[in-house]
């Protein structure tokens, strides 16, 4: 049948030396079968020859078989898949070119398949071909696939089902109806270095059911330890859909969608406690990928859930992608949307208009950091975790009810804590912006924390700050305007139940107007009672200070330069202290309220 003495331990087989018939159309299934099983599961290598042209389907491959194709062609067009009940190889009613099936009891091992052309003929893409996969192994352990062309298979080009110590390695994959390679289960696979295009999906991963051999005596296994690096990814929808992989990394991949179709990246991570084969699952890490597509959908969505003792495992992450989006209308609905733990950093997401990142019900720690996200909204939604959001650049940020946040150091367009925000830290906030209508720090959340915040304007903007919550410190902040202002810190009641600002604290700050228009520094409307102002520098504002509330301590404040007056105090029991360093303008007072009192004042009041 065409075979040499062993070389080494191993046999060697030449297809040319078969009755094997060349010529692409004639059917050598069984010719080739035959060949593949002539040593059983000895270590055996079977050589096609450079430029031969073989018409097959469903060969099933032994342990310990090397088949090398470089320079062949094996065509698959024309067979039809396997009949319900016969044919061999192949599961009924589904036809391929490379079968090998192991059990969960008895495993298949060491399998390499390299070079050649495994040609589908299916050129239709979802034609009438049936199920094929040019290859597909269940239960196999040591695999390498390389060099390999597939062309034109209605279904997968690679499908690996529980199979550890998987390469999947410089491979061109092309017209694909669904994956170029999907992986069920498994542990330790890379998949690196391959060229896939006009597939449904590049990557996919998800576990391998128990009931998908159909005995229902195998334990389902979890895709474990994954490695997918370096391919380029021409999809019709999902550049790479992972369903449930843990403990793996996904770097430097290239992806282009085509025009209108919905998502390029899709995690859907789902943490389980330890599977009946011991195995954890937990964390997935994606960097330095770069993503190029035209749609309005979502660029990734990941959602992750923790239960029992997989709390507190490695956290996934997401960093230094770039994401660019060539669409007409210069948007992407949902840059990240991710419900459970996930840490962001380093990416780019520039032409998302809609979500840069929306998180959903967050758990534990969540770390969001130097992102630049230059025009679309960050929104947190829910979830009991911290969420910690530092160096990132943004056009708008939204909290609403429940969450946490600590923010450091970010640049917004906006920040909106919204009602029932469960806390927020926000430090060295920082903009610069021509024009803005909204606030730029709008804050409703109780107990809030806005320190070192800096803010220049040279257009028009509402308000710097607006606070409708209690026991909110703000301090150690700057405004420089040289635009126009209505007012730079603004206390007042929103009329939502619990929402008045009480016993807060304004301190250690500065305003400025260099040239521009600002109507006032500070003012605090009718109700805001029992707050105090320390220390707080304002310059060439129309009004400094304004109260319309009772019980207001103003202490330390130097204000000059107004075109109007330095301070209308129209609530009660307002307290003012000046330390030797207070200057005050000659505009002096107006409009004291009822028992007010002054303490070391150079100037009497008016």
């Amino acid at each position: 049948i065409g075979t040499t003495g062993g070389y080494g331990s191993e046999h060697i087989v030449y297809i040319a030396a078969t009755t094997a018939v060349s010529d692409g159309a004639s059917n050598s299934s069984q010719v080739i079968q035959d060949a593949l099983d002539l040593h059983g599961d000895e270590p055996a290598r079977i050589v096609f020859p450079a430029g031969g042209n073989y018409m097959c389907k469903n060969l099933v491959l032994r342990s310990n078989t090397t088949v090398e194709l470089t320079g062949c062609t094996l065509r698959f067009g024309g067979l039809t898949p396997t009949p319900s009940g016969t044919g061999f190889g192949a599961p009924a009613g589904q036809a391929g070119m490379f079968w090998v099936e192991g059990t969960f009891q008895n495993r298949k091992t060491n399998i390499h398949i390299i070079g050649g052309t495994l040609n589908g003929g299916d050129s239709s893409i979802g034609g009438s071909m049936g199920s094929n996969d040019a290859i597909q192994m269940v239960y196999t352990d040591n695999v390498i696939v390389e060099q390999v062309h597939l062309i034109d298979w209605n279904q997968d080009g690679m499908e690996f089902k529980s199979c550890n110590n998987l390469v999947v390695n410089n491979n061109i994959i092309e017209n694909i109806w669904d994956a170029a390679v999907e992986c069920r289960g498994g542990r330790n696979v890379k998949v690196y270095n391959n060229v896939m295009s006009n597939c449904a999906q590049g990557f996919m991963t998800k576990p391998h059911e128990s009931n998908s051999l159909g005995t229902g005596t195998n334990p389902k296994t979890y895709a474990t330890d994954y490695h997918v690096y370096d391919n380029e990814m021409t999809v019709r929808t999902n550049g790479i859909l992972n369903n449930w992989a843990n403990a793996s990394t996904f770097e430097r991949n290239i992806v282009y969608p085509e025009v209108g179709y919905p998502a390029i990246v899709v995690f859907d991570t789902k943490e389980h406690p330890t599977s009946s084969m011991g195995e954890e699952q937990y964390g997935i890490t994606f960097k330095d990928n770069v993503f190029i597509g035209d749609t309005t959908n979502t660029f990734m969505r990941i959602k992750t859930t923790r239960v029992g003792d997989q709390v507190g495992n490695e956290l996934d992450r997401v960093e230094n992608n770039n994401f660019i989006n060539n669409s007409v209308e210069g948007q992407c609905g949902v840059g990240f949307e991710i419900t459970g733990i996930c840490n962001l950093k380093g990416n780019i997401l520039g032409a998302v208009t809609g979500n840069s990142i929306q998180i959903n019900d967050a758990q534990g720690e969540i770390r969001i950091e130097d992102n630049i996200m230059p025009n679309g909204i960050v929104r947190f939604q829910g979830g009991a975790g911290l969420i910690k959001f530092n160096r990132n650049i943004t056009a708008a940020v939204v909290q609403y009810t429940g969450t946490n946040v600590h923010a450091d150091g970010n640049d917004f367009y906006s920040y909106a804590a919204n009602s029932g925000a469960a806390s927020l830290v926000l430090r060295g906030s920082v903009h610069s912006t021509s024009s803005t209508t909204v606030p730029w720090i709008s804050n409703h959340c109780v107990g809030a924390t806005i320190d070192g915040a800096y803010l220049t304007t040279t257009g028009t903007m509402d308000k710097a700050i607006q606070n409708n919550a209690p026991d909110v410190n703000i301090s150690n902040f700057r405004f420089d305007s040289t635009g126009q202002t209505d007012i730079t810190i603004h206390f007042l009641v929103s009329g939502v139940s619990g929402e008045i600002p009480i016993n807060c604290n304004i301190s250690n700050g500065t305003i400025i107007n260099r040239g521009g228009s600002v109507d006032e520094g500070i003012r605090f409307e009718t109700g805001c009672d029992k707050n105090s102002i320390t220390n707080v520098n304002i310059t060439g504002v129309a009004q400094g200070i304004r109260t319309l509330s009772d019980y207001v301590n103003i202490t330390g404040c130097r204000v000059s330069g107004t075109t109007y007056q330095e301070y209308d105090i129209q609530g009660d029991y307002t307290f003012l202290t000046f330390n030797d360093s207070t200057t005050v303008g000659t505009s002096g007072y107006s409009n004291l309220g009822g028992n007010t009192t002054e303490v070391n004042n150079r100037f009497p009041l008016i």
